[in-house]
C-alpha cells in the first residue's frame, strides 16, 4: 500500500501549544520525571528542585520548580524524559489531526476542570508546588468530589491514551 509522505508539521506549531498548556510540567499529567545521575547534578546546579524517593532513585517532582506560567526556565538543560515526552494533543496536532485552535480549546478545557478541582480544596490545604490533582489525591479526593473525576478522565482520554484513527 503506497501512501503520499505526509508534509513535515510546522514545529512551530507544537511549540506554541506546549508554551500555551505546561500541563505535564505542572504536574497535572505525572508525579515526576525519572533522572539520570548527570541530569541530578545539572538540575540541582541550576536550582531546579529534585527529590529522593523512597527507594533512593532521585526524581523530578511535577509541579516543577523550573515552570514559570507555561515556560521551562532551564528549557535548554531540560531532562530527556522532558525532551521526549509528547503528549497526545501535541500527537494529533502533529498528525494533522487537530488544528492548533482545537488543540488550544482542549488544553483551555483541561485547564478549567483542574481549576474546579483547586476550587474544591479544602480551605487551607498547601499545594507546595504541586498540581491541585495531586493535591486532592493526596488528601483522599482520589474517588472524588466529581470535578475530579472529570479532570482524570479528561486528561487521560485527551493528553494521556492514543487517539484512534480518523
Amino acid at each position: 500500500m503506497d501512501r503520499a509522505p505526509t508534509p513535515p508539521i510546522d514545529a512551530d506549531l507544537v511549540s506554541k501549544l506546549c508554551l500555551a498548556c505546561g500541563l505535564c510540567c505542572a504536574g497535572a499529567l505525572f508525579t515526576h520525571v525519572t533522572l539520570s545521575a548527570e541530569e541530578v547534578a545539572r538540575l540541582r546546579a541550576l536550582g531546579v528542585r529534585v527529590r529522593k524517593k523512597r527507594n533512593g532513585a532521585v526524581v523530578l517532582p511535577l509541579g516543577c520548580s523550573a515552570l514559570e506560567g507555561a515556560r521551562c526556565s532551564v528549557y535548554d538543560g531540560r531532562p530527556a524524559g522532558c525532551r521526549a515526552f509528547v503528549c497526545e494533543v501535541g500527537r494529533a496536532l502533529e498528525g494533522r489531526a487537530l488544528t492548533l485552535e482545537a488543540a488550544l480549546a482542549e488544553v483551555r478545557e483541561a485547564q478549567r476542570l483542574i481549576e474546579a478541582v483547586a476550587a474544591e480544596l479544602p480551605a487551607g490545604v498547601e499545594h507546595q508546588g504541586a498540581s491541585p490533582l495531586q493535591v486532592a489525591q493526596r488528601h483522599g479526593l482520589v474517588n472524588g468530589p466529581g470535578p475530579l473525576r472529570a479532570a482524570q478522565a479528561y486528561l487521560r482520554g485527551h493528553f494521556l491514551e492514543p487517539r484512534a484513527a480518523p
